[in-house]
């Protein structure tokens, strides 16, 4: 049984761990189906190939040799590289498979052994994907409220509502990809983990070690490996949420200004005796490693800290929570942390919203210097994409295969790409799919700089018009959830841009002409049609998705 909480310190830490723990079972859910959904796919690939075999007894050596020197046929070649395109989404493992397949040696002739151990190969890289997407979701959510809830205790502790800073991407992209164990990132150890799961079904699937079994015991063993496969998974979610926990209070310690923490284990039947000998020691903020002196000293690892205060950093604290008058701030003791959640963060965040009239001053633009040949040229500048950075508006679009494309609402829309400036049309088309923001070129176009797209149903006027030599078509659906502003005509499109201009102060409408996208973008627009010509012009990329 776990010892009490000696204070009220640790009870708070205690209850944050164990909450975040509790999160993390939903995480771990969803790999369990992921791993469940891959054991059955690859065992109906090996089920293809002894459909008409060895159902009950099972095959000799010599038979299963040559039933597995048969040749696929070209169609599986084609099969397979549309799963990889369609499937993986992160670059680096999709290149590397592509180039793999792609190669004369496999693409020519492939056998039906050569066959399984690709699908194999495919299948496993495809649930690795699964796993990177799901479990990051959970990093960030757990790095997040580790920092703020943190926090949060420690104002209710004190009573003093002090100040702080927000924890911003770069924050916890720093985090998400820092090599705190073996060398490696969590993205990096599934690929990695993913890796010796393949090996080590490729070996077991064999001629010599399939021979004699049956469809049924081939399955049982499959499933008893890709159990070990899901079971490091597990493992790995726990050990890195322990890990973003601690380390998110670790930064919310440095942003307060504390420089201590004390060691906290939970102390059962189960903790080790590394953890028992570390608990309620104190150590340096500045001096913590994990693995020695701050969890997760093991995987599973259950231990978290506590912040060791003395006076100076209470008097400091104290200091940061007064009003203009010098008043202090406090914390109602009845605030839980949802309340204070929406007050010191939710409503903090609002506080920084971009306005027409305070944009410039953010993008740190002097108007006498918006001219003609001046410093910032009216005419050839990227205003337009830094505020699509600082609105968001740059986000990637979601890209989806031609069974999930089909499957989802929004109006059809179609963009012709080329090649321009030295780029090719395959450049373009990659540019928009996952590359940086880049809007049309045309700045002063008729519907102001955006990513076109026109209605599907014009596609071969489209393909007319712009289909200059070497080209591509990008097909994608435009959210149901979009902020679309239709106008029937072009002329009503300019008659709304001059209202709107018209509202602003007379020294900022030159500036909000010229860059009339921000006129919506602004106002959390993120895009406009204009009905008679068929075209749309797309602010927010965040808003399409792409059938890839």
């Amino acid at each position: 049984m776990a010892r009490e909480p000696i204070d009220y310190w640790e009870k708070r830490s205690t209850e944050l761990m164990k909450r975040l723990e509790k999160g993390t079972e939903n995480t771990i859910n969803s790999l369990i189906k992921a791993y469940e959904q891959a054991t059955k796919d690859i065992n109906k690939e090996i089920t293809k190939i002894f459909q008409n075999y060895a159902k009950d007894t099972g095959l000799n050596k010599e038979t299963l040799r040559q039933l597995l020197s048969k040749k696929e046929s070209d169609i599986y070649y084609k099969n397979l590289l549309e799963v990889i395109n369609n499937n993986i989404t992160n670059e680096n493992i999709k290149k590397k498979l592509l180039a793999k397949y792609n190669a004369p040696a496999y693409s020519y002739r492939i056998s039906r052994y050569e066959a399984l151990q690709q699908n194999i190969d495919v299948e496993l890289k495809r649930l690795a994907n699964i796993e990177q997407q799901i479990t990051e979701t959970r990093y960030v959510d757990t790095i997040k409220e580790g920092y703020y809830h943190t926090i949060f205790d420690i104002q209710k502790g004190t009573g003093i509502s002090f100040s702080f800073s927000q924890i911003d991407k770069k924050t916890i992209n720093l985090l998400l990809n820092e090599n705190w164990i073996d060398n490696s990132n969590f993205s990096q150890r599934i690929w990695n983990n993913s890796e010796k799961l393949g090996e080590y079904l490729r070996t077991q699937l064999t001629a010599d070690s399939m021979s004699g079994k049956s469809i049924q015991k081939i399955a049982k063993e499959l499933s008893e490996y890709m159990n070990v496969g899901l079971y490091n998974a597990t493992r790995l979610v726990r050990t890195e949420v322990n890990h973003f926990a601690n380390e998110a209070e670790m930064l919310s310690y440095e942003e307060l200004g504390i420089e201590k923490y004390r060691y906290i284990a939970t102390l059962d039947n189960r903790t080790c005796e590394h953890c028992a000998e570390l608990d309620n020691k104190i150590f340096k903020v500045k001096d913590r490693k994990p693995g020695k002196n701050c969890p997760p000293i093991h995987s599973n690892d259950r231990c978290t800290t506590v912040a060791e205060f003395d006076d100076d950093t209470l008097d400091k604290l104290q200091r940061r929570a007064r009003d203009k008058n010098g008043k202090s701030i406090l914390v109602p003791q009845d605030m839980n942390y949802k309340q204070w959640y929406v007050q010191n963060v939710t409503n903090a965040n609002k506080n920084d919203i971009i306005t027409y009239n305070n944009l410039l001053d953010k993008l740190n633009i002097n108007l006498e210097d918006y001219r003609a040949f001046g410093k910032i040229d009216p005419y050839n500048n990227n205003i337009q994409e830094k505020v699509s950075k600082m609105l968001e508006y740059d986000i990637l679009p979601q890209l989806l295969n031609n069974e999930q494309y089909r499957k989802i609402k929004g109006e059809e829309v179609i963009r012709i790409v080329h090649s321009y400036h030295g780029k090719t049309a395959k450049e373009a088309y990659e540019n928009t799919i996952k590359g940086p923001i880049q809007y049309s070129e045309s700045i002063n176009s008729s519907y102001g700089r955006g990513i076109y797209f026109g209605e599907k149903l014009k596609e071969e006027d489209l393909l007319s018009l712009f289909g200059k030599g070497d080209n591509k078509v990008i097909k994608a659906k435009i959210s149901d959830k979009a902020k679309i502003i239709e106008f029937e005509k072009q002329f009503d499109y300019l008659k709304d841009v001059e209202e709107r201009l018209n509202k602003l102060p007379k020294e900022l409408r030159t500036f909000y002409k010229n860059e009339k996208s921000l006129l919506y973008m602004l106002d959390g627009i993120d895009g406009i049609k204009i009905k008679s010509k068929g075209y749309y012009c797309i602010y927010n990329r965040g808003v399409l998705k792409i059938n890839v």
